[in-house]
């Protein structure tokens, strides 16, 4: 029954607007943008279709503190595990874990309970090439990391501006773009995935954000019955997760949790194996933990 409702759900969604969804298999929404559109009923948003200087992206952009931005969806199909793929745009000044400017944060969460990515951002070039982050960990670190760190490109959308304090006058890239992903436990039968920022000046006031916004390109959701892991890959997961180089082991982190039941079994293992408190233990406790209503019986 579950599966006749989330074909007839999808159809929808292409009818309804401003993302073009396609379904690759029985079990995968993948989520595109296209000119001339409206979000469709699925987003709340402030937020528009637009085009990128440049071109080469047509994404949902604009957004700022204002409200939230949301993707809902519901009848999925029976499930043990949501993957969530997503780009984000980050245009303008962030000022990542600044703490005159700043900080300059990205929440992420599902269902406005399980935070999935508590963060802040810096765009480099926009900072005359300084400023620090906390991503890709979250708001529990010091904010150490230098800007772009896990980075997936720079200046892909075409915003730029000018250095006037240089000479000559030097114009450079705004703009970055990082390729997150999320794999959690989860049963429901919906579930909806919100994005909110909390950009901030030097004085605690609320930033001026004419300049300084996030935008969402490509969002790619999966649903996954939890398989048995393969024991060589998973072995190799356990070395790349304690990668003193943070995007590896943060990339090592979230394929992990595509086998929560194993995640879950080994992580204390895990624990005892580093002599020192890993960044990933407290995102890894938060979300291994995380309560899943009693499947609906349809009979």
């Amino acid at each position: 029954m579950r599966g006749k409702y989330f074909g007839f759900l999808l159809v929808l969604l292409g009818l309804a607007g401003s993302a073009n969804a396609q379904v690759a298999n029985p079990e995968v929404l993948q989520v595109d943008w296209k000119m001339g559109k409206a979000p469709g009923l699925e987003w709340k948003t402030s937020g528009n279709v637009m085009e990128s200087p440049n071109g080469a992206r047509t994404f949902l952009g604009g957004i700022t503190d204002e409200k939230a931005t949301s993707l809902s969806l519901k009848n999925l199909p029976e499930h043990k595990v949501l993957t969530l793929e997503v780009e984000l745009f980050l245009v303008g000044s962030w000022d990542g874990s600044n703490s005159r400017w700043g900080p300059d944060k990205m929440n992420i969460s599902l269902d406005d309970e399980f935070v999935l990515m508590n963060t802040t951002f810096s765009n480099c070039l926009s900072n005359n090439w300084t400023g620090s982050q906390h991503y890709p960990e979250d708001m529990t670190g010091a904010g150490g990391y230098n800007c772009f760190t896990g980075i997936s490109y720079i200046g892909e959308l075409g915003y730029r501006q000018e250095w006037k304090r240089y000479k000559p006058v030097q114009n450079v890239p705004i703009d970055s773009t990082y390729k997150l992903k999320f794999s959690v436990p989860h049963t429901a039968e919906d579930f909806t995935l919100s994005f909110q920022s909390e950009a901030n000046e030097q004085d605690g006031s609320p930033d001026d954000q004419k300049d300084q916004w996030y935008g969402i390109g490509k969002v790619t959701v999966s649903t996954f019955n939890e398989e048995a892991v393969d024991e060589k890959k998973w072995a190799e997961l356990r070395t790349k997760i304690f990668d003193s180089f943070i995007p590896i082991s943060n990339h090592a982190f979230w394929e992990m949790m595509r086998y929560p039941s194993r995640f879950r079994a080994d992580f204390e293992l895990l624990k005892m194996s580093s002599p020192r408190q890993q960044w990933w233990y407290p995102r890894a406790e938060r979300l291994l933990s995380m309560r899943q209503p009693a499947p609906v019986n349809d009979n």
